[in-house]
């Protein structure tokens, strides 16, 4: 077996005492002669030779000084075989995990590169448990209680994908450099990101990271996996450095602006504990996650300005071209905002004003 470091870890490693009875036999020494040297109770040295007892530090120090062997190597037999001994309990434990496979997108979660591709199920397993940081999937489901998802029996989400996709988010959030938190900062931030919406993605998405960044907050996007049903996510990774995640589901630019607004209203308003993932048609929907979106809504476009827009223009795409520009945003933004109230259609010709977004 080989280690992530590149050492060997040996399945099977030499028991301690099987070492020590070969050292005995070389010698011409008895058991009961090496427990008089070492001022030890036969029957501890005896427990040692069979394995059944621990070659503890002092005992490694008694049969340096007795027979010559360094501590060191009395010290590491014994930390090697309890080693081993670990491993195999592990391997067990392992083994009556693999059930959990199927619960996740592992393969496309090994084509991505988050976790190590492995043809084993226990190394599956295994992976799976170093990509989400716990020991064992009890612990880890207890975790996703702690996180406080808010989402109905009946939905048709695939749990394990929405974990895992959360979980890389928060890896490189972690991974992401940033300032201390800064609330003032990130509101300026969130006035930028207005005229960012106007940009080519290219150079918008790089400077508002960067802005974030300055301000405290992690901003990430992540490849969304099949059936995850969320556009974003909203968390603090410490008390001083918060997180928003997003991915391009929907491809359309004025709902990737509009979730990042919304997870960047999170970060201002609620608290440090929670994890916000909106669900989408979620029948439980937390009620921070309404007043999240009217925020979201005032500081996009303004609810006085909204107001007149509305009730003094043709609602056709002169208006909203010269209405957009007027505020600063992407026109894009104001078609999505007409369409999702019911005042245009879905299939409005409005929809050429609208952008999408691409991976790269």
């Amino acid at each position: 077996m080989t280690s992530d470091q590149g050492l060997i870890d040996p399945d099977v490693s030499i028991v301690p005492g099987k070492y020590l009875r070969d050292e005995l036999r070389a010698r011409h020494m008895s058991q009961a002669e090496l427990a008089r040297r070492m001022g030890r109770p036969l029957q501890a040295v005896n427990e040692i030779v069979n394995g059944k007892k621990a070659l503890t530090e002092e005992t490694a120090l008694a049969l340096e000084r007795v027979l010559g062997t360094p501590a060191t190597v009395w010290v590491r037999l014994e930390a090697n075989y309890q080693l081993t001994l670990a491993r195999r309990a592990e391997m067990r434990d392992l083994e009556r995990q693999t059930t959990w496979l199927e619960r996740f997108p592992v393969h496309e979660m090994e084509r991505r590169g988050w976790i190590d591709r492995s043809t084993a199920p226990t190394e599956k397993v295994r992976a799976l448990l170093r990509f989400f940081g716990e020991s064992s999937f009890g612990t880890w489901e207890e975790h996703q209680k702690a996180l406080g998802f808010r989402m109905t029996g009946k939905s048709r989400i695939d749990i394990g994908a929405l974990a895992a996709w959360v979980r890389r988010g928060e890896i490189e959030g972690a991974a992401t450099e940033t300032a201390r938190y800064d609330e003032q900062r990130f509101r300026r931030v969130l006035d930028l990101a207005r005229d960012l919406t106007t940009k080519p993605p290219e150079s918008a998405w790089p400077d508002l990271h960067q802005a974030c960044a300055n301000a405290g907050v992690a901003a990430v996007v992540i490849r969304e996996l099949p059936n995850i049903r969320a556009n974003g996510v909203a968390r603090w990774i410490t008390p001083n450095k918060a997180l928003i995640q997003l991915n391009l589901r929907y491809r359309w630019a004025d709902i990737f602006w509009f979730t990042f607004f919304h997870e960047g209203a999170h970060v201002l308003m609620h608290d440090t504990r929670r994890v916000f993932v909106e669900i989408e048609g979620n029948p439980r929907r937390d009620p921070r996650e309404p007043e999240a979106d009217r925020v979201a809504e005032e500081l996009l476009i303004p609810s006085d300005a909204w107001e007149q827009f509305v009730m003094r223009s043709q609602l056709d795409a002169k208006s909203v071209l010269a209405f957009a520009s007027g505020i600063r945003i992407h026109p894009g933004i104001v078609v999505g905002r007409l369409q999702h109230l019911g005042l245009v259609p879905w299939a409005s010709n409005l929809n050429s004003i609208r952008s999408r977004l691409t991976w790269a």
